[in-house]
């Protein structure tokens, strides 16, 4: 706005300049006495001081066309800085996506590996390498606390304590089993405790957990033989 009105300004300027010559000329023409030359006197002076302005006016213009130019100038250089900003910002994306790749092929390698460890023990445990295989299940159980083989690690580890006649450790390992609520050896484990009972000489703990297995695994094969248990023991009448 203040442009527009500049320019407006230095058109009026230019305009009142051009009819003051004209009137001058006018009136330089038929002057004869003092008055009329005081007037023509006036007159230039009114023509200098619109001259004056109007170079004011254009120094003016002048001046708010530098000032345009170079807003212009910031504007374009800030666009250009932002469009060069866009490909930095694209290549951290970049780099994340490689990252994410890692982190999930280290997931798998680990998972692979933890599984290879748990494989190797078994393996021990069917050769009837059982000091070996309890050592690397100790091992597993001690490293991989959290892992969905772990509970597994722990029911072995008492299987093999029951090859060895070492009951009450035996006990304790499978109990350790059901630390894991996602465990799928409870069945197998209380069917162990009970044989555990039964090899110590504690027959009604036996019982007991025989029972336990019938009410918490009702269709479970340990179940059967739970059943196959309890209906062997002969019922004493009372007296």
């Amino acid at each position: 706005m203040d442009i527009l009105a500049s320019i407006e300004e230095k058109i009026q300027l230019k305009i009142a300049f051009m009819v003051a010559i004209l009137v001058l000329l006018g009136i330089s023409a038929c002057a004869t006495d003092e008055a009329m030359q005081r007037d023509v006197s006036n007159l230039k002076q009114q023509v200098t001081e619109l001259n004056r302005r109007a170079t004011d006016a254009d120094v003016q213009i002048e001046e708010l066309n530098n000032r345009l130019f170079i807003l212009q100038d910031k504007i374009e250089s800030g666009r250009t800085s932002h469009q060069g900003a866009l490909p930095l910002e694209k290549l951290k994306v970049i780099k994340l996506v490689p990252k994410g790749n890692n982190d999930n092929n280290d997931k798998v390698v680990a998972k692979s590996s933890e599984q290879a460890e748990y494989d190797r023990a078994f393996l021990a445990f069917k050769e009837g390498r059982l000091t070996d295989s309890l050592k690397m299940f100790k091992r597993f159980a001690d490293v991989h606390q959290t892992s969905k083989l772990t509970d597994n690690a722990h029911y072995w580890i008492g299987r093999i304590y029951m090859e060895q006649k070492e009951y009450r450790a035996a006990v304790g390992s499978f109990m350790r089993v059901f630390d894991y609520p996602w465990t799928n050896k409870g069945a197998d484990a209380l069917l162990q405790i009970a044989t555990a009972y039964e090899k110590i000489g504690n027959q009604l703990y036996a019982q007991d957990t025989w029972q336990q297995i019938l009410d918490i695994y009702p269709v479970s094969e340990a179940a059967k033989i739970a059943a196959g248990k309890l209906s062997k023991i002969k019922i004493i009448p009372q007296q």
